[in-house]
């Protein structure tokens, strides 16, 4: 009893999700911890099969503890593991299982521990890529103008005019990359604070359509703005920071779109809160790329310039306002990108 009571202290306390299975893969144990991580409630899982709540999509040969711990009956640490949670959000975990026996030798099942690195990974990644810009674009930017200042100096310019106009617009890319890098600090530091309002989400919608309109026309992309609520729609929010939302998708759905492509905008509203898609018929996201395109200094591809900021930031400030962001993609067919805000801001900021 005294053991029992020990074992439930401590698997209860752990900082890390706990699990155990019996030989036959069913859930026995489930701690809090696992709940936070997963999603899923103690209930809704003891009793049944681990493999058919948490890996439906890869079956056996997805589930470490499964492949591990029942079949090769063989301890595995530190695995790393994409995972499923319920609410459907992919996240990485870091896994280890190990194969249970009594106190007779006896098989009876396996245990599994695991946390959620998601963050990690992330700044890890983010690492990288801010390197990538800082020693490319910048680099590249000041090389040139560089470059071109020394030929002036030199009294070789063919076209003074000309060199001047190519370091401007080089500087003012090397001003844009700074002033980025900046505000998503401010962001992440939680330093930016919204200045809540009430703002018409609806006519925001519809001027920033009208405007995108213009660049959209240049690749004879159609954009149409699709909803069935009536003007105005009201929510509580900082209107140049959900401005700047749309801006970037937008300007991300011509971008990446096709010749002749569509983009299509939406508008929902529920009691709670309001859900803005922006679907285009671009060139999609490769599925392994799918989980990184929020991150920092983040570019699905070089070939257009930019700081790979502007989805970060997007996703700071819809987070900043108690709202989520999320996208979903086939590769080569085109994207949708959605976020919701409340209607009334509940947030503490």
């Amino acid at each position: 009893m005294i053991k029992q009571k020990i074992y439930e202290t401590i698997v209860k306390n752990l900082p890390i999700g706990f699990t155990t299975v019996d030989e036959e893969g069913i859930t026995i144990d489930f701690n809090e911890a696992a709940e936070v991580i997963t999603g899923f409630k103690k209930e809704e899982v003891i009793g049944k099969s681990h493999v058919s709540i948490f890996h439906q999509k890869t079956g056996v040969e997805g589930c470490p503890l499964f492949r591990h711990a029942l079949i090769s009956k063989e301890p595995v640490t530190a695995k790393e593991k994409k995972f499923v949670k319920k609410s459907g959000e992919v996240i990485t975990l870091l896994v280890s299982v190990a194969p249970l026996y009594d106190s007779e030798g006896k098989f009876i099942g396996g245990v599994e521990i695991f946390r959620d690195i998601t963050d990690i990974k992330r700044i890890e990644r983010e690492r990288k890529n801010i390197l990538a810009m800082f020693a490319h674009d910048i680099k590249n930017s000041i090389t040139t103008s560089l470059g071109f200042t020394s030929r002036i100096l030199s009294g070789k310019s063919p076209d003074l005019k000309e060199d001047l106009k190519i370091i401007i617009d080089e500087l003012k890319t090397v001003e844009h990359l700074i002033s980025e890098f900046l505000e998503f600090s401010k962001l992440e530091s939680k330093e930016t604070i919204p200045n809540l309002e009430e703002i018409d989400l609806y006519q925001m919608i519809l001027k920033e359509v009208d405007s995108i309109a213009i660049e959209a026309g240049k690749k004879n992309i159609n954009i149409s703005f699709v909803t069935d609520e009536h003007p105005p729609v009201f929510i509580k929010a900082d209107e140049t920071m959900i401005k700047r939302v749309l801006i970037n998708l937008l300007d991300n759905a011509v971008k990446y779109n096709i010749i002749g492509g569509k983009i299509t905008v939406r508008l929902i509203r529920t009691d709670q809160e309001v859900l803005v898609q922006i679907e285009d018929t671009g060139i999609g996201i490769p599925e392994d790329k799918q989980h990184m395109i929020f991150d920092a200094f983040y570019r699905a591809t070089h070939t257009h310039k930019g700081s790979g900021l502007g989805l970060s930031i997007a996703k700071q400030i819809i987070e900043l306002h108690g709202g989520r962001i999320w996208a979903e993609s086939v590769y080569k067919k085109g994207s949708t990108f959605s976020f919701t805000l409340p209607i009334n801001s509940k947030k503490e900021i």
